[in-house]
């Protein structure tokens, strides 16, 4: 062999050899990943645009849910699916390659004597049929792109019922406070004048310790609210990002009277995502089946040679090509795609009854929890009549001021029952929204979708 032979072939297995030393490096991923996981920020939080604010829980929660990291994240990994449905297309559009081989040739290698030149090529090829693998694949970005969508929609309407089981507990834990402070205050000069009467030897001294003990109590019950309030309004600013105002009872976007309703027919966000994934797994096992077909395409090319004495061929015509053997991948890849779309029809199921069973039981327990704010609003309005006499029979001595502290004391605990059961009904309406998916995910320019 001759020198230039020799130089090529000695200069291509270096340069070989070098790109699999480069390629084949052995990585420490977790060394990077630590590191990452530690390096200042790597994007920005962007401009949300425009926050709607108020002092409703409505009108707080498109800031919450746009502004949560989640829903963020979700929502670019819907884009970057949305941008995998014109990949997929372009697999049908026509394929412009090109090269340029510049270097030296021989036309002879007999002769030691080498000429410089360069090689310019290019194809233009169209597909025309493989199986339908390219179809099946756009089939599977949209599918994918889809189902990015709903992935979106369950985080946001998850950080929807989180953000208002929070405001919930802020509420109950605001008002507790309150109701005890004001009950303190109220009970006070009944505690006084039981003293003084102990004291004069009116009434037993007993009577009056456990009113000096009910009273320790309120006061312990008053710091223990007050530290609740405190945890509540930590949870309150990681979602809502600021403290808590004075809170009210939220009313709800969505017709609680319809609730049930929608349950019954609607099909919920996790169900239509586990029926996307079916569709995506069946689409993925046409694409695998598709590899067994024959692969038909119209080619036209040019070729322009290193010598410049010869010319320019080109060429048209019907490309078929077809995979007799590749060791039995496509046999591997169409036995996993068929178990992916039974995997995933499995998962169909499961999550169809448990969606039909978790709605189910949150509506059983709405229902109960309306009747039994029922039952202790009527146990209420017979405690605001016995207080009312109770008073009334102080003026006459016909009861003791030790009988309306009583009824005081208990009447402000079924108030905090009933306060604590409407929260419950709330969150309880809440969460039956989120998994109905009635939160509409807001685009980053503050709209909703």
């Amino acid at each position: 062999m001759k020198w230039l032979l020799t130089s090529a072939i000695g200069t291509t297995l270096v340069l070989a050899s070098c790109g699999v030393t480069v390629d084949d490096a052995v990585r420490d991923y977790d060394t990077e990943a630590e590191a990452l996981a530690i390096a200042p920020a790597i994007v920005s939080a962007g401009d949300p645009g425009p926050i709607r604010t108020g002092s409703t829980l409505s009108s707080n929660l498109t800031n919450v849910i746009l502004l949560n990291p989640d829903v963020r994240s979700a929502l670019r990994a819907s884009d970057a699916a949305s941008a995998g449905i014109n990949s997929a297309k372009s697999l049908l559009q026509p394929q412009v390659t090109g090269s340029l081989l510049a270097g030296g040739y021989q036309d002879d290698i007999s002769d030691s004597s080498t000429k410089s030149g360069a090689s310019i090529a290019a194809q233009v090829t169209q597909l025309l049929f493989d199986g339908g693998a390219a179809r099946g694949s756009i089939s599977i970005a949209e599918l994918e792109a889809k189902e990015a969508e709903v992935s979106a929609s369950l985080v946001a309407n998850g950080v929807a019922f989180q953000a208002a089981a929070v405001w919930l507990a802020n509420w109950n834990a605001q008002s507790s406070l309150a109701s005890l402070k004001a009950l303190e205050s109220e009970l006070m000069p009944h505690a006084k004048q039981i003293q003084r009467m102990a004291n004069t030897g009116m009434i037993d001294r007993s009577v009056s310790d456990m009113i000096e003990g009910r009273m320790l109590e309120f006061a312990l019950s008053v710091s223990e609210a007050q530290y609740r309030s405190d945890i509540a309004a930590y949870e309150f600013k990681k979602y809502f990002g600021k403290s808590p105002w004075r809170l009210d009872y939220p009313k709800p976007s969505f017709k609680v009277a319809d609730l049930e309703a929608r349950a019954s027919s609607a099909i919920t966000p996790a169900l239509r995502q586990a029926a996307l994934r079916v569709m995506t797994a069946r689409a993925q096992e046409d694409v695998a089946a598709a590899k067994y077909s024959p692969r038909v395409s119209v080619e036209a090319g040019a070729n322009s040679p290193m010598d410049r004495d010869e010319k320019t061929s080109a060429r048209i015509g019907v490309s078929l090509a077809f995979n007799f053997y590749d060791g039995g991948k496509r046999d591997a890849d169409l036995d996993r795609a068929r178990e992916n779309v039974v995997a995933a029809e499995y998962t169909l199921e499961s999550i169809r009854e448990t969606s039909r069973k978790m709605l189910s039981d949150l509506l059983d327990r709405r229902r109960n929890v309306l009747e039994t704010i029922r039952l202790k609003s009527d146990k209420l309005a017979v405690l605001d009549r016995q207080l009312t006499v109770a008073e009334t029979q102080i003026q006459t001595g016909q009861a003791d001021v030790a009988k309306v502290f009583e009824v005081k004391v208990q009447r402000h605990q079924l108030e905090s029952s009933i306060r604590q059961a409407r929260a419950d009904l709330r969150v309880t309406e809440y969460q039956v929204a989120s998994e109905l998916g009635l939160f509409s995910l807001p685009s980053e320019n503050g709209t909703d979708q």
